[in-house]
């Protein structure tokens, strides 16, 4: 996700871009971790959108 615009601010007064490409992925493995067992992984991918 990208906004190209100037800052669009999502409800937890981050910045939305920011929010899924940094913030969400340590959540994700918070929310989902208890549904897999070993040897399981979690492989997470993120690009640098929120940079510049």
């Amino acid at each position: 996700m990208q906004h190209t615009n100037a800052l669009t601010e999502g409800p937890h007064r981050f910045e939305a871009t920011f929010t899924v490409n940094v913030r969400a992925n340590p959540m994700f493995v918070r929310l989902f971790q208890d549904r897999f067992t070993a040897p399981a992984q979690i492989v997470l991918t993120a690009g640098d959108t929120h940079f510049g």
